[in-house]
């Protein structure tokens, strides 16, 4: 696996690819030790922390690998850029939460999932905790889709192609979520036990996270 990746890519995206692999079992380790310990994070924590445990920035390496494209790292080092790149990764964790929420409940994990850790954070119910995981998430996609027009504007050519690989792999993974066995079907019986309703036409919200959870606020401070 890592020969058919890196044997593709630039010297310094080896590197890169490497970094984000550590990066993403710093992440794991996080993770588990929480789990064994049954400890929940702070929202504010585990919104920062998705970015980790999705491995999220080695997705995005990979996909710049597989598109043949090595942005400048001076070009991506830019605000809006890195914005752009840090909430994409946790939209998708999000995206994978709640497409996974209700395998978790039945396989009886309650160790990492945005609605278990707003719910024991606010002292609320699962209903109220749902909600609140699609108001952040619609607000990261808003964010997200913002940031991409803007910073689409001043981007070099292998920036714009990483943006539109971007859009599409996010798209493509809430539509591998909707009809994946990995989380509709019970692996025991091969019974579908939950349906997804579908895109709606807009967003729940589209008002920034800034004042809410401080660890992601300074995305929306990029948007001009």
């Amino acid at each position: 696996m890592v020969s058919s990746v890196t044997g593709h890519a630039s010297p310094g995206q080896c590197l890169e690819w490497g970094q984000s692999v550590r990066d993403w079992f710093f992440g794991m380790a996080w993770e588990v030790a929480n789990a064994e310990r049954r400890w929940l994070p702070s929202v504010n924590d585990y919104l920062m922390m998705r970015i980790h445990t999705l491995a999220g920035p080695n997705w995005i390496i990979t996909l710049n690998i597989a598109n043949g494209v090595d942005p400048d790292p001076a070009e991506r080092a830019r605000g809006p850029v890195r914005a752009l790149v840090e909430s994409w990764c946790a939209l998708n964790g999000l995206v994978n939460d709640l497409a996974s929420y209700r395998k978790e409940v039945r396989q009886g994990d309650n160790s990492s999932n945005v609605i278990w850790v707003i719910a024991a954070e606010r002292g609320c119910g699962i209903q109220e905790a749902v909600l609140e995981s699609y108001r952040i998430m619609d607000s990261m996609a808003t964010l997200f889709l913002a940031l991409a027009d803007q910073v689409w504007a001043r981007a070099s050519g292998p920036l714009r192609t990483c943006i539109r690989s971007l859009e599409c792999t996010w798209r493509g993974s809430i539509d591998w979520s909707f009809s994946a066995a990995r989380y509709n079907v019970d692996g025991a019986t091969g019974r579908r036990f939950q349906e997804f309703p579908g895109w709606a036409e807009r967003p729940t919200t589209d008002e920034p996270l800034a004042a809410c959870y401080p660890a992601i606020g300074w995305w929306w401070d990029e948007l001009v």
